[in-house]
Order: C-alpha cells, then sequence, then structure tokens
C-alpha cells in the first residue's frame, strides 16, 4: 500500500534521530525507554458489524417466512481480540517524553445459527485487524522511588482490514459470500498505567488504553458463489447500505461494488465506516536506557 510506504519511511527516517539528538550527555535527564506491552482489546466494529447482524436477520427472516424455525445459535459481532505493540520514548526529562509506536490490533468471531426441521441456517467467519503507527506524549509521575503513575496520548494513522465469509444454506443449496477490504485514517488514544520499577533499566507497568478511531476508505473485493456454480465478483469500494427486501422488511448490509449501488433495491447508500474505536488493558516492559 502507498500510505503504508509513505509512514515507514517517516519512521525510517525519525528512528535514527531519537538516538543522535540531542547530543550525548552522561548525567543528564536524556534516555530512551523501550515499551513492549500484549494485552486484551475490545473495539466497536462499527458498520461491519450492523452490516453483518443485517444479513444475518435477512436470512432468517426468509427461512422463517418459508416455515423454518430457528433451533440455536445466534450472531456473534466482532468484539473481543487481542492488542500488541511497543512505543520508543525520547525521555526528555525524568516526567516528560515523546515518542512514537506501532501496534496489531485484531478480532476475530465464528458465528453458526441453525434452522428446523430441515437443515438450514447459516455460517459467518468475520475478521478486523488494524496497525496503528502512532505519535504520543508521555508522562510519569512518581509516587514513589520503584512506583509511578504513567500517563500518554496522542495520534496516529491507523491501517486496517475488514474481511468476512457469510454462508446461508438449505438442503441442497448453499450461497457464499466473500469480502476482503483495506482501509484506514487518523485515530487518537489516551492510556493510564502504574508502573513498578526491578531497576534503572526495567520497569514492568500495567495499563487501560483507550481510543477513537472510526475509520473509512475501504477498498477491496467481494464475491458471490453458489452450489449451482457460476458466481459474481467485484472490486472497489466498501460501501454500507439498507436492502430492501419486499414484505420480509429492510435490512442493513456491507459489501464490495464496482461502484454505488442503487434504488429501487438498495437505499441509504454511503461508504462504509468501520470503527476501530475501544478499549484495551494491558500489561508489559519497559527497558531504559541513558543517553
Amino acid at each position: 500500500m502507498t500510505k503504508l510506504k509513505i509512514v515507514a519511511g517517516v519512521l525510517i527516517f525519525v528512528l535514527p534521530m531519537l538516538f543522535v539528538s540531542p547530543p550525548n550527555v552522561r548525567g543528564s535527564s536524556l534516555g530512551i525507554d523501550l515499551k513492549l506491552y500484549g494485552g486484551l482489546n475490545y473495539l466497536s466494529g462499527g458498520d461491519f458489524n450492523t452490516g453483518l447482524k443485517g444479513f444475518t436477520d435477512y436470512e432468517g427472516k426468509y427461512l422463517w417466512f418459508f416455515g423454518l424455525s430457528p433451533t440455536g445459535g445466534e450472531y456473534n459481532p466482532v468484539h473481543g481480540g487481542m492488542d500488541l505493540g511497543g512505543d520508543l520514548i525520547l525521555r526528555i526529562t525524568p516526567v516528560w517524553g515523546v515518542g512514537i509506536g506501532a501496534g496489531y490490533i485484531r478480532g476475530t468471531r465464528d458465528s453458526e445459527i441453525t434452522y428446523g426441521p430441515v437443515s438450514a441456517g447459516m455460517t459467518t467467519t468475520a475478521t478486523l485487524s488494524a496497525v496503528p503507527l502512532r505519535f504520543g506524549v508521555f508522562c510519569a509521575l512518581p509516587l514513589s522511588s520503584a512506583i509511578h503513575i504513567d500517563l500518554h496520548a496522542g495520534l496516529g494513522y491507523y491501517l486496517a482490514r475488514a474481511s468476512f465469509t457469510f454462508r446461508p444454506y438449505t438442503p441442497g443449496s448453499w450461497v457464499l459470500y466473500k469480502m476482503d477490504a483495506d482501509g484506514g485514517g487518523l485515530g487518537f488514544h489516551g492510556g493510564l498505567g502504574i508502573e513498578l520499577k526491578v531497576s534503572p533499566a526495567i520497569a514492568f507497568f500495567l495499563e487501560g488504553q483507550g481510543r477513537y478511531a472510526s475509520l473509512g476508505g475501504f477498498e477491496g473485493t467481494s464475491s458471490i458463489s453458489g452450489s449451482g456454480g457460476g458466481g459474481t465478483s467485484a472490486s472497489g469500494t466498501a460501501y454500507f447500505f439498507t436492502m430492501v427486501q419486499g414484505i420480509l422488511g429492510n435490512f442493513p448490509g456491507i459489501f464490495v461494488f464496482n461502484s454505488a449501488p442503487g434504488a429501487p433495491n438498495f437505499l441509504n447508500v454511503r461508504e462504509a465506516k468501520i470503527d476501530f474505536s475501544g478499549f484495551s488493558v494491558l500489561a508489559g516492559v519497559i527497558f531504559r536506557f541513558g543517553l
């Protein structure tokens, strides 16, 4: 991706500067912190979860219309997952620092809903992931010589991916919907944690982070195939829309089309916004180096 190459180039240029500027002065308060972490993440999902729930509701209404009843399962939105990453911080004073970092956020969920009395239902596999490239300001407030309260805030550019497969089936028949799309945008983050220093060079920390990152511009591919053979595919923008399904009602959806779909089958069409806003609970280690 062109945006990824640009950001990577900036990081390659900036990282060495953290080590050579300002001058290496022994005994000063300057230092470098390498902060590594991992933990659990919760994200909203936005149009992604709403659209997949709409597909599920429509297929359920369709099966109900033909006399079938749900026998088990439910739609599981993508919310929980993992959060991994690290920050490289230039400690300007014992309290204040500035840094850059990168991470990896990922959430995935599978769903299956069954209907009877015949074998029918639907399955869904959905994944959201993002790589945030961050800049932040860091503050360490000492409670004692060994314990600090850490705060930080900043902004970042999020390189994101959204993908799913949705497969409704009835006896002897099935249809497979697939979508893969990449997007991105700016987001904001902040964190609050407690740090325990075990030596001048090493500390452990526990932290809560929050972020706002409602992302757009998703471009990718989609396809529809079925047990009857044939199929269609598209390459373009991921849209969020309302599907008009006659007496069954109207349902939200998300999919990639070559161009924006229109009435009468689709209403309220706009580019999809996939929301990576949420929070994380993290634990990790800090390695400190003097300058």
